[in-house]
């Protein structure tokens, strides 16, 4: 999906039905962003991300083949925040550099295992839209640094987004669920980089083996399993 933006008028966007924020909603059924300013942010507005990350949640678990991890509501309105906030600096340009800095900052948080992973990721899913807006800035931009450290840390959904570094998916690679997610968008948006780690070859070949083309596309031997890079993609041995 590529997204759009808008800004919010004063009487305030994004628009709110029946008490409920429809940021999420809103970018998956029109592809566009629509968001107030931060000084216009509507009261309340952690009770309303939190039904609509949990609607858009429940709508969107129903396209997974296999049963997701467990949906942890606290780390799914901690993304949608942060998702709410990198549109916010998309938008107004007005706002300093320093804050975006500081806010991105305090926003950054390690992935914990797989159900944060999957809760965090109904949010993030859209990180590489808004990247895709915002790589028009300037490379050094604090938004575009943020946005690709917050792509580091959460692969899961950030896969298509370039020049991210080293990245460690062992938080939710063993999951089947994540895994075919995981993998699912690595074919869909021909995102070579992520091919390293040996689970996700494995279950790539799983995929595409009744398609080589797809195959070929991605320049992935099917027969031969190829010496890994290990400056590319960080996997946690078991203790």
């Amino acid at each position: 999906m590529r997204c759009r933006y808008s800004r919010g008028r004063k009487e305030g966007l994004p628009r709110f039905a029946s008490g409920v924020a429809v940021l999420l909603r809103t970018i998956a059924q029109t592809g566009r962003i629509a968001v107030a300013h931060p000084t216009q942010d509507p009261p309340g507005l952690r009770d309303l991300l939190e039904q609509d990350v949990a609607e858009h949640e429940a709508v969107q678990r129903l396209d997974l083949v296999h049963p997701p991890p467990a949906f942890d509501p606290v780390a799914g309105v901690w993304a949608s925040g942060v998702l709410y906030r990198c549109c916010q600096f998309l938008v107004y340009r007005d706002i300093d550099a320093d804050t975006v800095t500081r806010t991105l900052t305090d926003m950054l948080a390690p992935p914990r295992d797989a159900s944060i992973c999957y809760s965090v990721d109904v949010a993030f899913s859209y990180l590489p839209d808004v990247f895709h807006l915002a790589r028009g800035i300037t490379p050094g931009d604090p938004l575009v640094v943020g946005l690709r450290r917050l792509a580091q840390m959460w692969p899961l959904s950030s896969v298509g987004i370039p020049d991210v570094g080293e990245i460690d998916v062992s938080t939710f690679i063993e999951h089947p669920c994540l895994r075919e997610l995981y993998v699912q968008r690595i074919v869909q948006r021909r995102d070579q980089r992520r091919l390293d780690h040996p689970a996700v070859r494995v279950a790539l070949r799983q995929a595409v083996g009744a398609y080589p083309e797809l195959a070929s596309e991605l320049k992935l031997d099917l027969n031969l399993e190829p010496a890994l890079k290990p400056a590319t993609t960080i996997a946690k041995e078991n203790p």
